[in-house]
């Protein structure tokens, strides 16, 4: 048989040349590269989220807000990079209405890498609770599954409070009720309890509960001396007989204060009215709530003390703020000087947002806006408008 070499070393060069080119990596296509280039802003971004969950840990806000940012950048499908974003701007106080934005963000993608998504739900829950949206907040925690912790049942608790019916109140206090024996150590339930309930209420629920706080009142403040001050002297205001006594001179005597303790210890006689006009009146230099205010004047009958409660007024020169909507946060601001109006600030939702502000004259507006429209305006001579301006 007759061999062709030339042909026989063609077959050989061909042969090997085709393994070389399967042993080498493929040639990359357009989508190829393009998926290598998100891997790589992945895992960049998963670094950032290491470092940006350590800065939160750590409490510095604003180096995790900047890694969080970095890691948005490279990769904005990961959820927990959105969470830390919205946690750390609130810790910075941020406006809610920022805020919430960014949780949303978060389980809009529910692509989550480590965190847990139940803490971003309780903090989605008590923004929406703190902004006018309680009936929200709840469906929030309720959604299966259930999400059960201190935090999630005090939001609860607040949250039916806010709306105020007289089944969500029920509900409220049955939340407190539980809460004082699966948390007996957080101070938060009796004091939502207190702020939310009336001392004068008869209730038998509220009568049974009044007495178990008044009763175990030290025990809630060894564990939180930082808060004592509020809490104690709400208790006291709840108390009666020796044991409002007892309260109100322990406040005293461990330097505590509170512009409530005026109302309390005027009511129980410890202080005469000159002595509780004086004591609040250091409170409202600065800033005084109105409900509070407005409580304590009606105490005084006086004719010397309502003298000098005029004089004050007419040269009043603080922050007067108000709760318009009894959800127990103040939305009403209005800056005072010389006894009159100077700025006024209304933010219905509290989320930091201003629905519209005025300035005025000696009492009198003169100027005005409403941030949300970009609306502002001037007047000529209150009510009569000057200007207009969209």
């Amino acid at each position: 048989m007759k061999f062709d070499m030339k042909k026989i070393v063609l077959f050989f060069l061909i042969f090997f040349a085709a393994g070389i080119l399967n042993a080498l990596p493929p040639v990359k296509t357009g989508d190829s590269l393009k998926d290598s280039a998100l891997q790589a802003n992945r895992r960049t971004a998963l670094r950032c989220l290491q470092l940006a969950s350590g800065y939160l840990s750590e409490k510095n806000y604003d180096a995790a807000v900047s890694q969080a940012s970095l890691g948005i950048a490279y990769d904005e499908t990961i959820s927990d990079l959105w969470y830390i974003l919205a946690s750390s701007k609130n810790s910075l106080q941020a406006p809610k209405a920022q805020v919430l934005p960014l949780l949303e963000k978060a389980f809009e993608l529910n692509s989550w890498v480590n965190y847990n998504r139940d803490n971003a739900r309780i903090m989605h829950a008590d923004i929406l609770s703190d902004t006018g949206h309680s009936r929200e907040a709840i469906a929030v925690l309720d959604a299966a599954p259930s999400v059960f912790s201190a935090d999630a049942e005090y939001i609860r608790a607040k949250s039916c409070y806010r709306l105020g019916d007289s089944d969500n109140v029920s509900k409220a206090r049955n939340k407190i009720d539980g809460a004082r024996r699966i948390f007996p150590d957080d101070t938060r339930f009796p004091l939502l309890f207190f702020k939310n309930e009336s001392h004068t209420d008869r209730n038998p629920d509220v009568q049974r509960m009044t007495r178990y706080f008044v009763k175990t009142i030290t025990q809630y403040v060894e564990v939180s001396p930082d808060k004592d001050a509020e809490l104690e002297i709400y208790a006291a205001w709840f108390a009666s007989g020796s044991d409002r006594e007892h309260l109100l001179k322990s406040f005293k005597a461990r330097g505590l204060s509170h512009p409530l303790y005026a109302v309390v210890a005027l009511e129980s006689g410890v202080m005469n009215q000159e002595q509780a006009f004086n004591y609040i009146a250091d409170f409202a230099d600065t800033a005084i709530d109105y409900e509070l205010m407005e409580e304590f004047i009606q105490m005084l009958d006086e004719e010397a003390v309502l003298a000098l409660a005029r004089e004050y007024f007419d040269s009043f020169g603080g922050f007067i703020q108000r709760d318009t909507d009894g959800d127990g946060i103040s939305n009403l601001y209005v800056k005072y000087s010389r006894g009159r109006p100077q700025d006024i600030f209304y933010d219905s939702e509290q989320d930091g947002i201003l629905d519209w502000n005025v300035v005025c004259d000696y009492g009198s507006p003169v100027s005005g806006s409403f941030p949300s429209r970009k609306m502002n305006f001037t007047w000529d001579k209150f009510p009569y408008l000057n200007t207009l301006t969209y």
